[in-house]
């Protein structure tokens, strides 16, 4: 008993914690598989996802279990970048085990969710629970200027722009009409389509911590369709009927200066 408390009290003074490399602090390593944001029908956008490690430094032959776990996925089935996964809670019950990728170190990645505040606590069965976590977000992007749901063609052109609602920022932003890279949308262009649609794709700035929350720079899609209405048309004069109102017109003069007054003054004189 005596040894084993010693050995207990080795372990935990040569225990580290971290993810990725970063002591108790999420790294959010983005995935960028978050679903399109359909401004018409309010669906999509908010279900980005994150990939995480955690590694603990400790001596050979240690045995590491999940012991506790909030908002943690898909325990060593990460996806590829792009692809949303299964979302399978980690299990609590020490089934979940950490994998020995070296003599003093042990691993497991799994998913976390956009704006999630996520926990996980492993143990060693030796008296010694560490417990890290983190809160990631995607970037909230929007039009900006705010993108109408149609436009007169005769309208002018739109400068295409984006804001972030989280306050973090964006990087870069990208837009696509019909498929098309543009930055501006020019309403005249689009006469004649049925549909049309705008895609922003927006990259959020990085920012290691605002309000508690870790902002890596994934990138979240937003759509917007809009419609053009017909031009309205310009009015045109048959060109029979413009000399035809031409000659009524030269008739009407002719006949008010043959049987105008200065016409009857000089019939009277005679």
């Amino acid at each position: 008993m005596h040894k084993g408390f010693i050995r207990s009290l080795v372990a935990a003074a040569a225990l580290l914690v971290a993810l990725h490399g970063a002591p108790a602090q999420a790294v959010c390593s983005c995935l960028n598989n978050a679903s399109v944001r359909d401004l018409d029908t309010s669906t999509g956008g908010g279900d980005g996802q994150f990939a995480e490690s955690v590694i603990v430094s400790a001596p050979a032959g240690q045995t590491w279990r999940v012991v506790a776990a909030t908002q943690v996925f898909d325990a060593e089935n990460v996806p590829t970048a792009g692809v949303q996964s299964v979302r399978v809670p980690v299990a609590t019950d020490g089934s979940v085990l950490l994998t020995a990728i070296a003599t003093t170190t042990y691993k497991l990645n799994f998913v976390t969710l956009d704006a999630a505040t996520w926990s996980l606590s492993v143990s060693n069965g030796l008296g010694t629970t560490l417990t890290i976590g983190g809160r990631c977000r995607y970037p909230s992007p929007d039009f900006s200027p705010a993108l109408a749901a149609s436009y007169a063609a005769e309208g002018p052109a739109i400068v295409l722009g984006a804001t972030d609602a989280t306050g973090a920022g964006l990087a870069s932003s990208t837009f696509q009409i019909n498929g098309i890279s543009q930055t501006a949308l020019v309403p005249a262009a689009y006469v004649g389509r049925t549909s049309n649609s705008v895609l922003l794709t927006a990259t959020g700035s990085v920012v290691p911590t605002l309000g508690g929350t870790r902002y890596p720079g994934c990138v979240q899609p937003v759509r917007k369709s809009f419609a053009v209405a017909a031009a309205r048309p310009i009015p045109t004069i048959d060109p029979f009927g413009l000399a035809l109102m031409s000659a009524l017109l030269a008739g009407l003069v002719f006949f008010l200066w043959a049987h105008g007054p200065r016409a009857r003054r000089g019939r009277r004189g005679s």
